[in-house]
């Protein structure tokens, strides 16, 4: 329970099982939406998320997506920002394309064109939660894009601006080749459990 490191490694050794109880158990952690003490990472939440982005053997896939994507940008979404995000990204890789929405924001945020009214609170994001955040937002969009990765939280707004246009145009590139195909986009590759955080350095 809580953030402590025997929790981490619990939700680790559960990620590593890959099997449909693991993934219940993981997604009734999230489902609790716990908070952090203040100025504490949410690593464990954030490696439960990364964990159910992976493809199980009878757990069905679409609920997963669902369940996560609700924790991202649902009515009750997590309370906290890179959870949210490490939710987004998984369930954009499985499947859940409306996801990036809320990827695309935060990588706009601090930037020109940032959200006018953002739905997590400004207030109370801390500079380097938000690094992490936008971090792990440009890795799950390229991936998808199949484009390679040059955001960095450390750029200047107008730099990061730019990024984010271009990644935003090659996803509107990738949706419309899958259309004329006539196959559903999807992630070419599962997310990983990350183990490090980015620093900001400034915008």
């Amino acid at each position: 329970d809580g953030d402590t490191p025997t929790a981490l490694r619990a939700v680790l050794l559960l990620a590593a099982s890959a099997s449909p109880e693991a993934c219940d158990v993981l997604a009734a952690r999230l489902d609790r939406r716990l908070r952090s003490a203040t100025g504490a990472f949410p690593a464990v939440d954030v490696a439960a998320a990364a964990a159910l982005a992976r493809e199980v053997t009878g757990a069905p896939t679409a609920k997963r997506a669902d369940g996560l994507y609700e924790l991202a940008v649902g009515r009750r979404p997590h309370p906290l920002l890179p959870v949210r995000v490490e939710c987004a990204a998984s369930s954009l890789a499985l499947g859940r394309e409306n996801a990036t929405k809320l990827l695309l924001a935060v990588l706009r945020e601090g930037t020109p064109s940032q959200t006018e009214r953002p739905s997590y609170s400004r207030a109370s994001l801390l500079l380097e939660d938000l690094a992490f955040a936008q971090w792990r937002a440009a890795d799950a969009l390229t991936r998808h894009a199949g484009i390679a990765n040059g955001y960095r939280p450390e750029q200047s707004a107008f730099e990061r601006e730019r990024i984010a246009d271009e990644i935003e145009r090659a996803l509107a590139a990738r949706g419309r080749d899958d259309s004329l195909r006539g196959q559903p986009a999807r992630a070419s590759s599962s997310l990983r459990a990350p183990t490090a955080r980015s620093s900001n350095g400034g915008s």
